[in-house]
């Protein structure tokens, strides 16, 4: 839901076009990896699941702060402090 969420927002902010395209793909990709390892962690080790599961949130951070700083919207930044918050937690 957030993603969809800053997904949607972010061009919205800065006045850009949607993140689409490769960015988009890969960050699709590394969320449906980490669902799938989620689902067998004996065969990848748990350890492992969840790293690449963890890096779905720092993927969408840094898209979404490569927008906000092109887009140079400096104030929308400290909305990205929450999901920089979940990313290290």
């Amino acid at each position: 839901v957030l993603a969809g969420f800053l997904l949607t927002a972010v061009p919205n902010w800065t006045g850009r076009l949607p993140v689409s395209g490769k960015p988009l793909v890969w960050l699709f990709a590394l969320w449906c990896a980490g669902r799938i390892l989620l689902l067998v962690p004996g065969k990848v080790g748990v350890v492992t699941a969840a790293t690449v599961d963890g890096l779905f949130l720092p993927a969408l951070l840094t898209i979404c702060a490569r927008e906000v700083i092109a887009g140079r919207k400096w104030k929308d930044l400290k909305v990205l402090g929450g999901l920089l918050a979940l990313s290290i937690a």
